[in-house]
């Protein structure tokens, strides 16, 4: 049986989300917080048709109310695979626009990512121009950039739970290796993947070394690291936010848009737009859940 998944802040706690669902068969499953958020689930009889599931989504959003529509939930019992992007998804910055800040070319070069992200620009050729500003910055730069990096919303709150039970995280990200490398030591990712800027004499030298790290080589990414990890299709999850990102969402059992820009969010089926990042915990079965 398919489930709806109503995700709300504290203010929106004794929400009546059956007023969303009249005419729609179902019954309320379970309800469940983690610190100010909570999620009041249903099981519904029947798959929804599409119009159903986007006037609940519209009506929702006047609340600033999440909506997720889900086949099952994620079992307790077994691994996760997690699969993440990186720059607006795991932190808030777009790690090639600040880097771009250290030659005084911000505004080219972030003006180039908006349109890769809403998916106006091809991305290979999108991350090529851009790393082209980059040339001559010294590599002592990107530590000083890493220092002021900043986790979006809940992110931290969400690493923490998960990193208690045997579940795999991984990044699959456009962004470079020089970041990726230290970001995901620090918070213990299993593995990753990114784009290696060539460094010559200590400096960028606008280049980029081996393959770029796109929507098709993401998607083949997480296939192969999921079965290599042994975790079932069931039990996998992807998030990112832009539309380099969609292959790799479409892959998961759960492919959620995080925040997502709006090239995105228009393909997907669900996404969280007024949620913080453990909003996801409410994927797992009702294990834990508070009726």
């Amino acid at each position: 049986m398919p489930y709806l998944l109503f995700i709300s802040s504290k203010e929106h706690s004794n929400f009546s989300f059956s007023d969303f669902l009249e005419g729609i068969p179902s019954t309320r499953h379970s309800r469940r917080s983690f610190n100010d958020f909570y999620c009041t689930a249903f099981e519904l009889e029947n798959q929804l048709e599409n119009d159903d599931l986007k006037k609940i989504k519209q009506t929702s959003s006047k609340y600033n109310l999440d909506v997720l529509y889900i086949q099952h939930f994620l079992s307790s019992e077994k691994p996760t695979f997690f699969a993440f992007d990186m720059d607006s998804t795991l932190i808030n910055q777009e790690v090639i626009d600040e880097i771009a800040k250290f030659n005084e070319v911000y505004d080219e070069v972030a003006r180039v990512t908006e349109m890769a992200m809403q998916g106006e620009m091809d991305f290979d050729t999108a991350l090529r121009e851009r790393c082209k500003f980059l040339k001559d910055i010294r590599i002592e730069s990107l530590d000083l950039l890493y220092q002021k990096l900043s986790l979006q919303w809940g992110v931290r709150e969400f690493l923490a739970e998960i990193s208690l039970f045997p579940h795999k995280k991984v990044i699959l990200s456009g962004g470079f290796t020089q970041i990726l490398k230290r970001f995901a030591r620090e918070y213990g990712f299993d593995s990753f993947r990114a784009n290696v800027l060539e460094v010559i004499d200590g400096k960028l030298t606008g280049n980029l070394l081996g393959e770029i790290v796109n929507q098709k080589l993401k998607q083949e990414a997480f296939l192969s690291l999921y079965k290599e990890f042994g975790v079932e299709k069931s039990q996998t999850v992807a998030l990112g936010d832009g539309s380099n990102d969609f292959n790799m969402l479409s892959e998961a059992e759960f492919g959620i848009g995080f925040h997502p820009k709006e090239g995105l969010k228009k393909k997907l089926v669900n996404c969280l737009e007024h949620s913080p990042m453990y909003a996801i915990l409410f994927l797992f079965e009702k294990e834990g859940w508070n009726d």
